[in-house]
């Protein structure tokens, strides 16, 4: 498959190339879950997926960016990560607001610290 684009500029055809960009992520921790937060401003909801295989997490999608030939040049982006076992990934959530990704990766209940009450003999 071809990932090249044809367009005219000055009646002179360019070959407009997709761009790949990697997000910017923070990363944080606390003791109910793991929290992914990906930069993705301008980025339809709809064009970005996030795929969780065993350990392995992926975020990948599209956009297009302004300026360009016609408008449109794609942009291209991808982040994988290697999540620990603790994560429950049954209860995985991610949403897309004000250009940022929030990935909830919440701990297994074995994974999450426990008060363990003392008792006198």
């Amino acid at each position: 498959m071809s990932t090249e684009i044809d367009t005219k500029e000055n009646n002179a055809p360019v070959k407009a190339r997709p761009v790949a960009i990697t997000p910017r992520v923070d990363i944080l921790e606390s003791d109910q879950e793991f929290l992914i937060l990906a930069d993705m401003p301008g980025v339809n909801p709809d064009s970005v997926s996030a795929n969780l295989d065993g350990d392995r997490l992926k975020i990948n999608g599209t956009q297009t960016e302004a300026g360009s030939p016609d408008g449109f040049r794609p942009l291209y982006f991808s982040r994988n990560f290697q999540v620990p076992d603790s994560v429950d990934a049954g209860g995985v959530q991610a949403e897309l607001k004000k250009g940022v990704l929030w990935l909830h990766l919440p701990k297994s209940a074995r994974a999450q610290p426990r008060r363990i009450q003392v008792t006198s003999a």
